[in-house]
């Protein structure tokens, strides 16, 4: 559909349906199944067709019929797509009542309609759906309960780590003794598992950087989310904006891998292979 162009009832697709098809399309219209499209990242909906019943809980001897006709009205303002709208024509149908083949020929309409509303306010009515407020109180509660439960492991790991040194803080102001005797015992250990120098300083190194990297990603995608960039249906955005952060990044994690090798007073900077010394 090109921008500002109306479009008179085209044929955009000639479909033979077979009686498999046809009792699929039947069952879905029974069932009120409907399609969902975009267009400029706007979603559109539409019913698949419509049927006509006495008793709508006994669908047994409905009249079924798919539309063929689908109508578009679009919204917009200067440059810009507002709004899409979506119609069917009750009287563009094809009866699936029948099991049998049936050939359809799918048509299209375009009309251009324009409108006082801004861009910026084209999102609010599906920010506004109930839907959508139910899935935000959703991801607010799992944010809520895993904040909650990291607190509380942490509090509870300190509270253990607390009263050990407590008790060996304790032990060795009382008997002085007790301290020359035991060359490594409680905080000792801990001092020495913490701070000691790991095997593979390089590979230490580069998973630092790498964990730095992901944490100023997350930062990032964290900014771009609060100024509204991630609306719900701007499909794609938020792999794409993963893609070119982590590329932008990896001078993060290039720089902090480096001083982090440095600081373990990393040695094996760059490897000759032709001679196998280290520089």
């Amino acid at each position: 559909m090109d921008f500002q162009i109306d479009q008179n009832p085209k044929s955009i697709c000639k479909k033979l349906l077979t009686r498999a098809e046809v009792a699929q399309f039947r069952a879905a219209i029974l069932k009120d199944y409907f399609f969902q499209m975009y267009y400029d990242d706007l979603p559109i909906w539409g019913f698949l067709g419509r049927f006509e019943n006495n008793d709508q809980d006994d669908t047994a001897g409905a009249k079924v019929y798919l539309f063929r006709h689908t109508h578009f009205e679009i919204l917009y303002n200067k440059d810009r797509v507002i709004d899409v709208f979506v119609r069917n024509d009750p009287d563009e149908v094809v009866s699936l009542t029948e099991d049998r083949e049936v050939h359809v020929d799918f048509t299209y309409s375009v009309e251009w309609i324009p409108t006082d509303m801004t861009f910026e306010k084209r999102l609010e009515k599906y920010s506004q759906a109930s839907l959508m407020l139910l899935n935000m109180e959703i991801h607010w509660f799992s944010i809520i309960n895993s904040c909650a439960a990291v607190l509380l492991l942490t509090g509870l790991l300190a509270t253990i780590l607390m009263k050990v040194l407590k008790n060996d803080f304790l032990k060795f102001t009382h008997d002085e003794e007790a301290v020359n005797d035991q060359e490594g015992s409680g905080w000792k250990y801990i001092h020495g598992d913490v701070f000691r120098y790991p095997i593979h300083k390089s590979l230490f190194a580069a998973a630092t950087g790498i964990g730095t990297q992901l944490l100023a990603l997350s930062i990032f995608i964290f900014m771009l989310a609060l100024v509204g960039v991630f609306y719900p249906y701007n499909r794609g955005a938020l792999i794409t904006a993963l893609v070119i952060i982590y590329a932008l990044t990896s001078g993060i994690a290039g720089y902090s891998a480096a001083s982090f090798y440095y600081m373990i007073e990393g040695k094996k900077w760059v490897h000759s292979h032709s001679d196998n010394i280290y520089l």
